[in-house]
């Protein structure tokens, strides 16, 4: 059990080594980026090039942890968290029912306010 422990313990050590230094990596690689396409876009467009790059990889990385968690999910979510969930929302609308309704009365008037001035 001990071996288990250490060897868990280890691997993310060694895990969360490896993504420091792909961050590094993805920093520099950003840096470069941003020099290299200064002469051609400008300093204004060399950082939105950087940015777009970042969000291009942020988004990828979203996508592979979207499709992980998707197929690690269970088929079906429990009748009894969804009871649970429903009668955990009821109690709270039936203890904040003032607060709910006012909430809704001040989004309104927001959005009819600014549908008033266009």
């Amino acid at each position: 059990m001990a071996d288990a422990a250490r060897r868990t313990a280890r691997d993310a050590a060694l895990r969360g080594l490896a993504a420091g230094l792909c961050l590094g990596a993805l920093g520099c690689a950003v840096a470069g980026l941003w020099i290299v396409a200064i002469p051609w876009l400008g300093p204004g467009g060399a950082a939105f090039a950087a940015a777009f790059c970042l969000l291009l990889v942020a988004g990828l990385v979203l996508l592979v942890v979207a499709l992980d968690s998707r197929r690690r999910r269970d088929a079906a979510p429990s009748a009894l968290s969804a009871a649970v969930l429903a009668g955990a929302a009821s109690r709270l609308f039936r203890e904040n029912t003032a607060t709910i309704v006012l909430a809704a009365l001040v989004a309104g008037l927001l959005a009819g306010n600014d549908r008033k001035g266009r």
